[in-house]
């Protein structure tokens, strides 16, 4: 397998595992590349706003993450791959209810989930907005 599908395959591994153990309350953030949990605390808020994290900008990191699924063409990577939806799909359940008064990012969220169980049925979200 080439190193680039490999690192590519891993890094999206990786950032589904960590999706897959969000719990309600917790938020995610982006740190060197990857997704990380952001645990409720009494300083979240003011550390959210330090390094500028979003609710935008995890929302889009998943879609990216979607969307380079679909350069996978590894019948056992996609396997691999597949096997973290279900947890993954967990974790974007307890998102929903953690921002669960914000209509906007519940519905980006559920069309999120929709993409993910096209590609675990074997279809394709090339055009993933």
């Amino acid at each position: 397998m080439d190193i680039i599908v490999e690192d590519l395959v891993d890094k999206i591994i990786i950032n589904l595992k960590i999706i897959g153990i969000v719990k309600i309350n917790e938020k995610l953030c982006i740190r060197k590349g990857n997704l990380q949990v952001d645990q409720e605390s009494n300083l979240r808020s003011l550390k959210r706003w330090f390094f500028r994290d979003t609710r935008e900008d995890f929302l889009i990191f998943i879609r990216d993450i979607i969307r380079k699924i679909n350069l996978i063409t590894d019948r056992r990577d996609l396997e691999r791959i597949h096997s973290e939806f279900e947890k993954a799909q967990l974790g974007m359940d307890n998102l929903k209810t953690t921002y669960s008064m914000d209509p906007v990012t519940i519905a980006t969220i559920d069309n999120l989930i929709i993409k993910l169980n096209q590609l675990k049925c074997g279809g394709n979200t090339k055009d993933a907005k």
